[in-house]
């Protein structure tokens, strides 16, 4: 049996190491689709590729990409190769639990093939206060003893992909593997996550309820204000839940329940990186990306404008 992952990350220098050496523990290659990314992000990647690590890289320039339209793509790109039979999706704070090949190989071989196994959803929190690297604040993070909001990641068997438009509604449960999920690690992660989903959702004039906590964020960082620790807690407990529905993080009781396989890592920075830098580079994208859009507006209008006088047809901008 040979089962892959998959990640997106845009930004993930603070966890992307720790994630790629940890899952690969239980999996048998990760193919990551970095996209937009203006940290270190790619250079990791490439550095543990180097190593000699399963992993491949594959990299988008559009920082405003959909997550969900990008898991399709990775999924397709896993199953390009004819060995794979399982594919897992994850997110870049997930971390397979246990990280055993042999427990995760032993679950999908008592799985149905043909149906998408469900992998249950741990939510662990951080301390925030410490001065702690990031490896040691996901190391020491603690788990949400009940989830107030349950979820789970996908492992898809290759019938489902193969029987196009015909993947079965049901999904069977995992007894045995499931995810620790660190979607937050630092308040300067929160800050450059939640700036950049709402500055991206603008730009592409949608509304997401689910990015109540971008929103949250974004309104501290916009009033002047840094986003505080409880902030952090509240979307990392409350992420993807749309504000009416959210739970107060300070009444969800923790334990102490470790996930993370031993390592040393060699490429992640000792600091986060400068928030407003990533900021930047997106907001540099998103401008370019109007003033082309601007541009070939006009030259439209130009040339409709000229055809139109000429009692011809109009022609459309070169590409």
């Amino acid at each position: 049996m040979r089962v892959l992952g998959t990640i997106a990350v845009r930004n993930g220098a603070d966890i992307v190491e720790a994630s790629v050496r940890h899952n690969l523990a239980a999996l048998d290659g990760l193919v990551a689709l970095v996209y937009g990314a203006s940290d270190a992000t790619p250079a990791i990647l490439a550095a543990l590729a180097a190593e000699g690590l399963a992993v491949r890289a594959i990299v988008d320039p559009d920082p405003a990409a959909d997550p969900n339209a990008l898991q399709e793509r990775l999924r397709r790109e896993a199953f390009a190769d004819p060995a794979t039979d399982w594919v897992v999706g994850l997110e870049p704070g997930d971390f397979l639990k246990p990280a055993s090949r042999t427990t995760i190989h032993q679950a999908l071989a008592a799985a149905d093939p043909q149906r998408p196994v469900a992998l249950p959803v741990r939510t662990y929190i951080p301390d925030f206060g410490t001065t702690a690297t990031s490896l040691e604040r996901v190391a020491r993070a603690r788990r949400l003893a009940v989830e107030p909001h349950p979820l789970d990641r996908n492992a898809v068997p290759r019938a489902c992909v193969e029987r196009a438009g015909d993947v079965p509604a049901g999904r069977s449960p995992a007894e045995t593997i499931g995810v620790a999920r660190v979607p937050v690690r630092s308040i300067e992660q929160l800050t450059a996550d939640g700036v950049m989903i709402h500055l991206a959702r603008l730009a592409a004039g949608t509304d997401a309820p689910s990015d109540a906590w971008a929103d949250a964020v974004y309104a501290e960082v916009r009033a002047g204000r840094k986003p505080t620790a409880a902030l952090a807690e509240a979307a990392a407990v409350n992420g993807g839940i749309p504000r009416a529905q959210w739970v107060d993080p300070a009444a969800m009781p923790r334990v102490d329940d470790p996930f993370l396989a031993p390592m040393t890592l060699a490429y992640t920075p000792a600091t986060p990186p400068y928030v407003l830098g990533q900021l930047m580079a997106l907001g540099e994208y998103l401008a370019w990306n109007e003033a082309r859009r601007i541009q070939s507006q006009l030259l439209r209008d130009t040339d409709a404008g000229a055809a139109l006088a000429r009692g011809g047809a109009v022609r459309e901008p070169p590409r």
